[in-house]
């Protein structure tokens, strides 16, 4: 998942971060694991209080020392390479096959089957986590890119109809007219793509999907190649590049990361911009003061060759160090804070309850929900009433993209399987430049990615 670093989960509930050590081995003794992941408060509603696990197995066993490591692949290998890895750690769903291949994720098909967390899996992340038909991983968090809009903006452009409905573009094209009605009403630059860090190209894989792009595929020997050296590919940069040359709605200086961009939506100085609305609606409400009326989503757009929309998000993964004390109690630690429950008690009814009351309270935005990762189980539905239940906003804002998620119209799509931070670190130097230079050549900047791409990373790992 590309996201500003700091993680929050979709919910596949976010989890909590901590070094939990203890847990008793047969012999009686105290066994020691450490916990760690990313936690922002901002994303509360999906927090279980770790509370639960004591109360479950006692606290005589138990200790707990709270870890903030936060995963990046540098940091990871190194620490992997010198046994100093927590025995679970979060990463991107974008780095999963890495630690499949690199042996350093546990196998835990059986605890997963057993408990039958398999049957509770979207069929699309069961195949994310596994290798060969073993699990090796739990996701704990997922999102769906959509539209994030102002919607004060589009009021004040005439883009809300009578009955409260908003004007949103279904297509591509329709977002370039959209922005320019709003620019010319307004003044304000009417898109944004981020064009700093990894950003803009998480963002553009997305657009390039629907222009018919595949980027990587497998050829007949099994070897990883990059198959985005196409006249597809070159298009959907082209369109990034009219977006500022052609139509002149981006705004004066477009090299922004994605909180920077947050902030400018925020403070009206663009209408729209394509990211994880449920993950960032929120951050931008307590981060940059914008008023929940004045913010909502929409579903993506479509392309000319489809409509599809990027899933990303976090697993969890335990070390293939830990003994089998340790695994143990790794995942009963998991269940009681990032593993969906088939049955809920009215204590953690209550709890989770509250947790919605809490952000109604505090002002925040309610009523936008989160892909599917767990599908049938009593917590996943409890929450998804409660979201219904305690939305504090008008439909409109939120409606469109939540449909979006159910709708067969749209394919929702994994990030790119290898070596996928690099391949948006890369695009994003593309967009950079076609954002910088009215002469830069689309087909020239995709085929020198292709080729760096595919010398320095895929290369590497074939």
């Amino acid at each position: 998942m590309m996201k500003v670093i700091k993680i929050r989960s979709i919910m596949i509930p976010v989890m909590i971060a901590a070094i939990l050590s203890g847990c008793a081995a047969s012999n009686g003794e105290r066994v020691s694991i450490s916990v760690s992941t990313w936690v922002d408060t901002k994303d509360d509603l999906e927090i279980k209080d770790p509370s639960y696990f004591y109360e479950k197995y006692g606290t005589d066993k138990y200790d707990i020392e709270i870890n903030d490591w936060q995963y990046d692949v540098e940091a990871f290998m190194m620490k992997a390479a010198i046994g100093q890895l927590p025995t679970i750690y979060e990463a991107y769903f974008t780095d999963i096959e890495r630690i499949k291949n690199s042996g350093y994720g546990t196998d835990i098909t059986e605890y997963f089957t057993k408990n039958g967390y398999d049957e509770l899996l979207n069929n699309k992340i069961r195949d994310l986590i596994s290798k060969d038909g073993r699990i090796y991983a739990v996701p704990s968090k997922a999102y769906v890119l959509g539209m994030i809009f102002n919607a004060e903006l589009f009021r004040k452009a005439g883009l809300q109809r009578a009955d409260g409905s908003y004007e949103f573009p279904k297509t591509l094209d329709e977002v370039v007219g959209i922005a320019k009605r709003i620019k010319d009403a307004t003044g304000v630059d009417g898109f944004l793509i981020p064009a700093d860090g990894n950003t803009g190209g998480w963002i553009f894989t997305n657009i390039a999907w629907e222009f018919g792009v595949k980027f990587i595929e497998k050829d007949e020997a099994g070897k990883w190649k990059a198959s985005f050296d196409t006249p597809e590919c070159a298009e959907a940069l082209q369109w990034i590049k009219d977006l500022k040359w052609e139509h002149d709605i981006l705004p004066a200086n477009p090299f922004t990361n994605q909180k920077q961009s947050l902030a400018l939506l925020s403070a009206g100085q663009c209408a729209m911009l394509i990211d994880d609305p449920f993950g960032s609606i929120n951050d931008m409400i307590a981060d940059y003061g914008i008023k929940k009326e004045n913010i909502g989503a929409f579903a993506m757009p479509a392309g000319k060759a489809g409509n599809v929309a990027l899933m990303g998000g976090n697993i969890q993964s335990i070390n293939n160090s830990a003994t089998d004390e340790q695994l143990d109690a790794a995942f009963r630690f998991m269940e009681e804070t990032v593993l969906p429950k088939r049955e809920l008690d009215d204590k953690l009814k209550a709890h989770i309850e509250q947790n919605f009351i809490n952000k109604v309270e505090n002002n925040q935005f309610v009523g936008i929900k989160t892909a599917d990762i767990w599908q049938g189980a009593a917590e996943t539905e409890f929450r998804r009433e409660l979201t219904e239940k305690y939305a504090n906003v008008d439909k409109e804002l939120y409606e469109d993209y939540n449909r979006s998620l159910k709708s067969d119209d749209i394919e929702i799509r994994l990030e790119e399987p290898v070596c996928c931070q690099d391949l948006y670190r890369i695009l994003t130097g593309c967009i950079e430049k076609v954002l910088n230079d009215r002469n830069a050549d689309p087909a020239a900047l995709i085929h020198a990615a292709s080729l760096e791409f595919q010398s320095e990373y895929l290369d590497k790992i074939n």
